[in-house]
């Protein structure tokens, strides 16, 4: 990102588009945000600096899909897990973006 770009009316959404189910972003090692629900978008205007960054996205899956992995395994504990309706939804399916988006004052 070059200096020209960080304007101080420019914000920068970063989009995630579709995601199953919760995104953490970190921009620069800097935590930008928990999304929990759609629109899956952030403001990341005040993370990003001149130069190189590094955008990180972290997922949360469904606890749903982990129950069924251990009914998988045949130990009676989680035995009401064996057998369901396959595994959710999961992960970053996108598109992800970069939105600028310019502040006016009127």
């Amino acid at each position: 990102m070059n200096e020209a770009h960080l304007e101080e009316n420019l914000r920068l959404i970063l989009d995630l588009g579709r995601v199953h189910e919760v995104a953490e972003g970190r921009i620069n090692g800097r935590a930008a945000g928990v999304l929990l629900m759609p629109p899956y978008r952030t403001d990341i205007a005040d993370f990003v600096e001149p130069g190189r960054n590094v955008i990180e996205v972290a997922l949360t899956p469904v606890l749903h899909n982990r129950l069924v992995g251990y009914g998988e395994t045949g130990d009676p504990r989680w035995g009401q897990f064996q057998n369901r309706n396959g595994l959710a939804p999961t992960g970053l399916i996108g598109p992800a973006r970069l939105l600028p988006h310019w502040r006016e004052r009127i």
